[in-house]
């Protein structure tokens, strides 16, 4: 399940991402670091940080439960207007 969520002033996105997609992140991390200081005006996607959080069946009442996410900055904002017919 993908969920997103943006800062209120639409700077930082929290995104959940899945273990493959934490592997990859990993495995990019030194090229992409290397890119970005090398570029400081790039428009790639700043990564601040990369979390995994374990919930227990104590604290929630429910089966316990893992999630990752990755805190990212938006560096070009898009609205997308939906229209019907």
């Amino acid at each position: 399940m993908l969920a997103l969520s943006a800062a209120h002033d639409r700077r930082y996105m929290i995104k959940t991402i899945s273990g493959g997609e934490c592997k990859f992140l990993r495995t990019i991390l030194p090229s992409y670091l290397e890119h970005i200081k090398a570029n400081p005006h790039t428009l790639l996607t700043r990564f601040y940080g990369m979390h995994r959080v374990k919930v227990s069946e104590r604290e929630t009442g429910t089966k316990d439960g893992e999630g990752r996410c990755c805190l990212l900055s938006l560096c070009v904002w898009v609205t997308i207007w939906l229209r019907s017919g």
